[in-house]
């Protein structure tokens, strides 16, 4: 059986910075237990807080997720080229049409606790993880996905099983986008980390910067 959805809201604010700030939230990589398969984080959203005045954010996540087909613009960029709703309990398989392109079937329930994919195409597999934005988008209502993860070099009549757990972090950065593909380690220390499952529905946070020391700082409200 799947697990149970986790919707949560984060509200962030500051007031008067004195620097402007653009913070990037990105997802901690599940391990996948394919010794040869590549994971790499997608950034899943950038805020920019202003130096004077106040700003604020609301950060939501519905705990929807899926399995996508990505495609990659510019070398770094992610979009999905078909997606199938899957969470945690099921798993989805990778095949291939009459016109040589990957899809992904319906997710069925499978193993407790993880996540699987099929690869039963002929080729090294490229498959990819996202949260949903809007729960109505499960219905045809909505039509904003965001990518979170992807795995790459997933070889034929392999499967890719991983757990997921939504373990958030946020960096203060202006080098990443919203739907870039991280191959590297991130050269700055997180201010933030968090099981999103262990946080009340709604949440709030405040942005610090001390400009006698440079310390930007993530405190609860």
């Amino acid at each position: 059986m799947s697990n149970s959805k986790s919707p949560k809201v984060l509200e962030f604010t500051s007031s008067e910075l004195s620097h402007k700030i653009d913070l990037m939230f990105v997802f901690e990589r599940p391990t996948a237990d394919n010794l040869h398969v590549n994971g790499f984080p997608v950034c899943w959203k950038v805020v920019s807080f202003s130096a004077t005045g106040v700003t604020a954010a609301t950060i939501d996540y519905t705990g929807n997720t899926g399995l996508f087909v990505p495609q990659t613009q510019s070398g770094h960029h992610v979009s999905a080229y078909g997606w199938q709703h899957c969470e945690v309990g099921q798993k989805c398989t990778l095949k291939t049409d009459d016109q040589n392109q990957d899809y992904l079937t319906h997710a069925v329930d499978d193993i407790s606790g993880i996540i699987q994919c099929v690869n039963e195409t002929d080729h090294l597999a490229i498959v990819g993880l996202l949260t949903t934005l809007f729960q109505g988008l499960l219905h045809g209502l909505g039509s904003r996905i965001e990518p979170i993860f992807v795995w790459e070099g997933i070889v034929p009549d392999s499967t890719l099983s991983f757990p997921f757990t939504p373990v958030l972090k946020i960096y203060a950065t202006s080098n990443y986008k919203a739907g870039e593909l991280i191959r590297g380690d991130i050269p700055y220390p997180a201010l933030f980390e968090a099981d999103l499952n262990t946080l009340l529905p709604f949440t709030s946070w405040k942005l610090l910067y001390d400009p006698a020391t440079g310390e930007i700082k993530i405190e609860a409200a």
